[in-house]
């Protein structure tokens, strides 16, 4: 966005933008118009304004923070809403609190990935800006990514929440462009189980995927390590760029591994299947041969 904002508002002549501060953060705007306590993050490339206009806008109810990573600040702003939406799908389900609260921690994991991926930095998505705000919009009564998601989870159609929608539930156009920007910007081995909570909940929207189909896919996804370390970039050479294409390679070999596992697992359950039925089989024609038997003595017998 701040990129769209600069090429927009640069001066004609000299091209040169205006400094520009984002404000971000877990502030419910009802919230804020009662005066409840609130903690926001203001996010600036210009330093000095970031500081500024933060300390312009805090008071004893608003307490402001400044902050220089504006990508890091708008990855968590447009994540967030896509996990709300997956949140309240969760609920709607009536799948509980452990699976809502696994949902929103793997999407966070997966703000994370795509903040790195951008240049965004690790300590803005855990701050404010990206697992505070994910917080306030997963698990927030006033949020309306997870109503929206909720009534998806019930099973109404999204056409029409939205044309009987007051508000503006950016997660849904927001999904199915995150799922664009990784697929032109993560050239990665299988994406698609790196983001699993976006790619789901883009497929629910656009009518792919049910929601019960949605979870029930996340829930077999291969098993893997619970988190990969995010390395800072390298550079194009030497050795910290060897390293991070070994790692890279190690990670392809360890989803490649899991998803061997699982289509193992789902080939030994299928033989599994085959003997019982097998056995079932062989058991009913038993029985056949003794009953026709049976009747063949009885006849013979009268």
């Amino acid at each position: 966005m701040h990129e769209v904002l600069a090429e927009a508002l640069a001066d004609e002549r000299t091209g040169e933008a205006p400094p520009l501060a984002f404000m971000s953060g877990p502030s419910f705007a009802d919230e804020l118009a009662r005066g409840m306590p609130t903690g926001a993050v203001i996010a600036s490339e210009d330093r000095r304004l970031a500081r500024d206009v933060a300390a312009t806008l805090a008071s004893e109810r608003l307490r402001m923070y400044a902050s220089t990573d504006v990508t890091g600040v708008e990855v968590g702003g447009a994540v967030k809403n896509v996990i709300a939406l997956a949140a309240g799908i969760a609920e709607g389900l009536e799948l509980g609190m452990n699976a809502r609260s696994a949902i929103v921690t793997r999407g966070c994991y997966e703000m994370r990935r795509l903040g790195h991926l951008l240049g965004g930095k690790q300590s803005t998505l855990t701050g404010l800006a990206g697992i505070g705000d994910t917080f306030g919009t997963c698990f927030g009564p006033m949020s309306r990514n997870r109503r929206t998601g909720e009534r998806i989870g019930k099973g109404e159609m999204l056409g029409e929440i939205l044309s009987a929608a007051d508000q503006v539930s950016e997660g849904v156009p927001t999904a199915a462009a995150l799922v664009k920007l990784i697929q032109e910007r993560d050239h990665s081995y299988r994406i698609d189980l790196k983001y699993p909570i976006i790619f789901g909940v883009a497929d629910i929207l656009k009518g792919s995927r049910t929601p019960l189909e949605g979870f029930q896919d996340v829930m077999r996804d291969p098993l893997r390590m619970e988190m990969y370390e995010l390395q800072p970039p390298a550079e194009s050479n030497g050795e910290d760029a060897k390293k991070t294409v070994l790692r890279e390679r190690e990670t392809a070999l360890d989803l490649r591994e899991s998803s061997l596992r699982t289509l193992e697992d789902a080939l030994r359950q299928r033989e599994l299947a085959v003997e019982a039925m097998e056995k079932r089989a062989s058991k009913i024609q038993q029985q056949n041969r003794g009953t026709a038997l049976q009747n063949l003595a009885a006849k013979q017998a009268a």
